[in-house]
């Protein structure tokens, strides 16, 4: 359509997907019949139009599409979740002192390549949590 809105087929052959990807601060996705498409047609160039000159209005766009098709079928589009690290910083740090002493004072092999693995573990995922807080700020 335009560089506001775009349509992309659905799982579904009767439906498709309208994705308004400027105006809102996240992309807003509808799930419309092509009949319901077909009666939204005229709506779409006014919000471009809306959107390009700064006067975008999620109420307005819902009541347009009310009065249009008899719904308001947009849905935000929602971020990633943030990502956590296995363990929260604190016992990261708790983890590698733990790895450490079993890699550095037991005799068996395979308590010291246990505490190895287990330091290892726990110093990538407080990396991971150092790099999650340096992208934020």
């Amino acid at each position: 359509m335009d560089d506001v809105w775009t349509v992309s087929a659905s799982d579904t052959a009767e439906t498709v997907e309208l994705t308004l990807h400027l105006g809102p601060p996240r992309p807003l996705v509808a799930t419309l019949s092509k009949i319901e498409l077909a009666r939204v047609t005229d709506i779409l160039p006014a919000v471009s139009r809306a959107v390009r000159c700064g006067e975008f209005s999620r109420v307005q766009l819902g009541t347009k599409f009310q009065a249009a098709i008899g719904r308001d079928p947009f849905k935000q589009v929602t971020g990633a979740a943030p990502r956590r690290g296995l363990f929260p910083w604190w016992a990261g740090l708790a983890n590698i002192i733990i790895g450490l002493s079993f890699a550095a004072q037991h005799g068996s092999l395979w308590l010291r390549i246990a505490g190895w693995a287990l330091a290892t573990v726990a110093l990538t995922d407080l990396v991971g949590h150092a790099w999650r807080w340096l992208r934020r700020s």
